[in-house]
């Protein structure tokens, strides 16, 4: 096992000696010797850590590790409960309420008096990922219900953030070209 014990700065460069080898194709030998090499390469890294340092890196990772868990398992729950029957529909009308402030029943009334078409475009949704129903669009400062668009006019909105001065800048460029 060359390198194993000479210091990090005299050790050779490992990553140009194995740059273009898979692993899959490394002999144990080898794949021994950069194990070797990154274990000498961690003790020599850390062996100037103070106290202190080692508890706050410790913490850290702690930290991490609990939101990293706590993510997961909010996930898993999620996909759990979006299997059920009706369950990704339901969350969606508890969306409506919380972030719109509109229920569900006002949303289909609106839908249906704009004859299922989006405001802007004038195109009903064409049942493909993000543009398979109509989005709701609020006002950001008034949190005000304004329509129901189709996903590209509703992003469209928020990329000129909200600003018709914005909007009419950008009509009359299109219409120049």
């Amino acid at each position: 096992m060359k390198g194993a014990n000479v210091p990090p700065s005299r050790a050779p460069d490992y990553r140009k000696k194995f740059e273009y080898i898979k692993r899959s194709e490394m002999t144990p030998e080898e794949l021994e010797e950069i194990r070797a090499y990154m274990r000498n390469w961690q003790k020599t890294r850390l062996a100037g850590e103070t106290v202190e340092q080692r508890a706050a890196r410790l913490a850290t990772k702690r930290r991490y590790r609990a939101t990293a868990k706590a993510k997961a398992t909010e996930r898993a729950c999620r996909a759990k409960y979006d299997a059920r029957p009706g369950g990704l529909e339901a969350r969606r009308i508890q969306s409506f309420k919380v972030h719109h402030g509109v229920s569900r029943s006002f949303a289909d009334a609106k839908i249906k008096k704009q004859r299922g078409k989006c405001l802007i475009c004038r195109k009903p949704p064409d049942g493909r990922g993000n543009c398979s129903r109509l989005h709701v669009d609020h006002d950001p400062v008034t949190g005000e219900f304004r329509g129901m668009l189709c996903h590209r006019c509703n992003r469209g909105m928020g990329f000129f953030r909200h600003d018709p001065k914005a909007l009419r800048a950008a009509a009359a460029y299109l219409e120049r070209s």
